[in-house]
């Protein structure tokens, strides 16, 4: 079995797109566009691993913000754990979220949207790579 729930890129877009929260943690690698995709999809990413994410990786990434969410009243309780389905990779299973503030989830989620328009367009990673001096 692939791991994959998704035949189709739209229902996998409209998953996150009707969700409230997307996980997501570093599996082959710590950059890649799911991260992205959860922000732009107007749900609020929640980042399990993001404490162990290399100070120079994902720089543009809301690294501190996914940090508050960890600690917030929607997941601070949840008795999440990471298993390993093979050796090298490893995931995470029972997250318990709780939405039980919807002014603060908002709040979050419209501060995730404001860096992701600031700094995580495609526009904005080319105007970077250009200007880089």
């Amino acid at each position: 079995s692939s791991g994959y729930i998704f035949t189709k890129e739209e229902d996998y877009y409209e998953d996150y797109r009707t969700s409230f929260f997307g996980v997501t943690w570093k599996k082959l690698g710590w950059t890649c566009p799911r991260h992205c995709e959860i922000i732009f999809s107007s749900c609020i990413p929640v980042f399990p691993d993001i404490e162990e994410c290399p100070k120079d990786t994902l720089t543009f990434y809301p690294k501190e913000l996914c940090k508050k969410i960890l600690e917030s009243d929607f997941i601070k309780n949840s008795k999440h754990y990471r298993y390993h389905p093979y050796h090298d990779l490893y995931g995470y299973d029972g997250f318990e979220f709780k939405m039980n503030n919807s002014q603060q989830y908002l709040d979050y989620l419209n501060q995730f949207k404001e860096h992701a328009l600031k700094y995580l367009t495609t526009e904005k990673m080319l105007d970077y790579v250009l200007n880089f001096n």
